[in-house]
């Protein structure tokens, strides 16, 4: 007897499954799916480090003005920058600085692995190797970021309403549960 029907997973359920599962022992995860999404539906495909600096930068200092945890180690020079940041201490151009040369350094490496493994779908290519650094985004999250729509003028989230700024999308696709992962940080 079979209890489960096996049914194909769409890029849509992987991207979920990172965000919900993934390997990140911090809250970054979170960050970085937001700023590449908001990157391809401007329809880029390649962000230097310096370009992806700025919008996950933020959205970890908007996260930080929430909820000072964000990971599980102890401490973090990377966010200890933030809160600098954030406190006034530090200005934006050395923020973008730190951002790109702290902010990426797992990351990159651990976004797409799911209970250990690499899931089956790219939605960048690291290329921080290059003369350029970066990463190239893939086809599917072009594709999944051309679905964007403009969110509600708030949501609610955690028992709190939430202004939403506005540029940012969600895809229609993701299930309430994660756009209000990927919107937690706007509280």
């Amino acid at each position: 007897m079979t209890l489960f029907k096996e049914i194909p997973l769409s890029d849509e359920d992987y991207f979920r499954a990172v965000i919900l599962y993934g390997a990140n022992v911090a809250s970054y995860k979170f960050a970085l799916a937001e700023s590449i999404i908001g990157i391809a539906a401007e329809g880029e495909d390649f962000a230097t480090l310096t370009d992806l600096a700025l919008p996950f930068s933020d959205a970890l200092c908007r996260h930080l003005g929430v909820q000072d945890k964000q990971t599980t180690s102890r401490t973090s020079r990377f966010l200890d920058m933030l809160r600098g940041f954030n406190r006034g201490k530090i200005d934006i151009d050395e923020k973008i600085d730190s951002t790109a040369r702290l902010g990426f350094v797992n990351l990159i490496d651990a976004f797409h692995v799911v209970h250990a493994k690499e899931i089956p779908v790219r939605f960048f290519h690291d290329e921080r190797k290059l003369p350029q650094p970066g990463i190239r985004l893939t086809d599917e999250l072009l594709k999944m970021a051309a679905d964007v729509v403009a969110p509600p003028p708030s949501t609610r989230c955690a028992q709190h309403t939430l202004p939403l700024p506005p540029r940012l999308c969600v895809s229609r696709r993701l299930p309430l549960f994660a756009q209000r992962h990927l919107l937690a940080d706007d509280v």
